[in-house]
């Protein structure tokens, strides 16, 4: 980030599952598959929050405007809840911090004539973004010309493109 050159405007996009696992077991939420995971969630938390912290005050020295979005994932549906909401009151002070702060799973940001759409990817796989994204976002989507999608969940390199836009995994 400090090598970077000064952006007007940076976006933290924490892209799902921040925090591996949802609670004290180290299962899914939904369908309870078992975790790998080497940290208690006590400490998890620390760590996340601080991490969080650390990454928005590097990027606040290195921008005029910091958006952070915590994306929710199929690991952290609630997690990602929680974090939304204390990092929107830790920085309800700071004019220059946008935090996001949805339950819905799918994010836009509008930047100039770009769309920048963000999720995590367990409820839409790449080739349904094009077909739920203007219908989610009609307003956006209508004053951009430039809209581009940003996906996690599967760990393999996707670029697709198609209806107007182009979705990255």
């Amino acid at each position: 980030i400090r090598m970077a050159y000064r952006a007007k405007t940076s976006v933290l996009n924490l892209q799902g599952d921040f925090l591996h696992t949802d609670g004290l077991e180290a299962l899914t939420p939904m369908n309870k598959h078992l975790l790998d995971t080497d940290v208690r969630f006590p400490n998890l938390i620390k760590i996340a929050v601080r991490a969080i912290k650390l990454m928005v005050s590097m990027l606040t020295e290195n921008s005029e405007r910091v958006i952070l979005l915590i994306a929710q994932g199929n690991h952290d549906l609630s997690s990602s809840q929680w974090l939304q909401s204390l990092f929107e009151m830790y920085y309800e002070d700071c004019p220059n911090v946008e935090v996001i702060v949805s339950p819905n799973p799918y994010y836009c940001i509008e930047h100039g004539k770009t769309m920048l759409v963000f999720h995590h990817g367990h409820r839409a796989d790449t080739t349904k973004m094009a077909q739920i994204i203007p219908g989610m976002f009609p307003k956006e989507w209508g004053n951009t010309e430039y809209r581009y999608a940003h996906m996690g969940h599967r760990h393999h390199k996707l670029i697709k493109e198609g209806f107007g836009l182009i979705v990255e995994q």
